[in-house]
């Protein structure tokens, strides 16, 4: 990628501020925390919200612990693994639960999308096996096109409330008989800063140049760090998808604050609670991410921001009222501190 190029992508990074560091776009909540902990009466209020859950979601949690607590119905075939794990273990899960390629890899300690991996071949497989040095998960890959995050929060008398949906589309190239997919993919800034990603993967031709209309698809993973663009879905929210995620969360306990991510065949059978599955929840630490939306501003993210942290207050009150012991600051400032240390060694080996 040239020096002009490069420039135009830096440019861009400072005008859209969903690319902004952390800590600016959650500036509000910061220097609101000190307020609400002390409202609270807890410097860690927040890792008593959902009792079910490891530090409720706040601090490296388990995604397999996790997945346990749903029906199988609505949740991929999953495999834990480590450097334990022999490629035995993997071709028997796969052969037992007759998946067939791609699957899906990811830390079971996943960190903000670091990680995650399409697995297309047996040798792509082989090869995860030699590079792992944490538990990871294996994964049906679930094909379906629509993709959601629906965030939740448990009211007084027990039932879910939907305040947020986000939309995820995927990386695609659309094909105008002209231009190379590499072209395709530098025209786009969005595209262009997953540069390094998407040339890798192995059945793109980078420098083929597409058919009128011809749909080039690059791996759908819905992370923000893959390139995925987040729509505000909030039209879809109603009772019939408020009651379903109801059911969906019937059998898991201790979960009331977070956010589901899914994936599922239509809106019509998502309404009916058919052809969906939880990809991943998220816990205290999830956004509301609609608030991604491009053309969203700051402001606004603010304000949806403070509006989920107070309702975070809410709930982690509700759960110290009947009797769940958070973590003490020490304990909380020790977890943080490993947060720090296994995101730095994750960005470290994955970017």
């Amino acid at each position: 990628m040239d020096t002009r190029r490069k420039i135009a992508l830096f440019l861009h990074r400072i005008r859209h501020w969903e690319y902004w560091p952390v800590w600016i776009v959650y500036l509000p909540c910061i220097l609101a925390y000190p307020y609400f902990a002390l409202r609270a009466r807890s410097s860690m209020f927040f890792t008593v919200a959902n009792p079910g859950i490891e530090n409720s979601g706040a601090f490296l949690t388990s995604k397999h612990e996790i997945y346990k607590q749903f029906n199988e119905e609505h949740i991929p075939k999953t495999l834990l693994v480590n450097e334990k794990s022999r490629i035995e273990d993997y071709t028997q899960f796969i052969a037992h639960n007759e998946l067939n390629y791609p699957l899906i890899a990811k830390p079971d300690y996943g960190l903000r999308g670091l990680g995650i991996s399409m697995i297309r071949t047996e040798k792509q497989l082989s090869n995860l096996q030699s590079e792992i040095n944490q538990d990871y998960i294996l994964q049906e890959f679930i094909d379906y096109k629509n993709e959601i995050g629906v965030f939740l929060i448990r009211q007084p008398r027990g039932e879910f409330k939907i305040t947020s949906i986000v939309e995820r589309q995927f990386i695609e190239v659309i094909g105008d008989g002209i231009k190379s997919i590499k072209e395709h993919i530098l025209n786009v800034p969005r595209y262009a800063m997953q540069f390094d990603n998407l040339i890798d993967q192995e059945d793109i031709v980078i420098d083929r140049i597409p058919k009128v209309g011809e749909i080039i698809d690059f791996d759908k993973i819905g992370n923000h760090s893959k390139g995925t663009i987040f729509k505000d879905g909030n039209y879809l929210i109603s009772d019939k998808l408020t009651q379903v995620m109801n059911e969906v969360l019937t059998d898991f306990n201790g979960f009331n604050y977070g956010r589901l991510d899914i994936k599922y065949k239509s809106t019509e059978e998502l309404l009916k609670g058919n052809h969906l599955k939880i990809i991943e929840l998220n816990g205290v630490f999830s956004e509301p991410a609609h608030i991604y939306n491009p053309g969203n501003s700051i402001f606004a993210a603010w304000k949806d921001l403070l509006i989920h942290f107070k309702e975070l207050v809410a709930v982690s009150k509700r759960s110290l009222n009947q009797g769940h012991i958070p973590l003490s600051f020490s304990g909380g400032l020790r977890k943080l501190k490993e947060h720090f240390q296994m995101t730095a060694r994750m960005v470290e080996q994955f970017e």
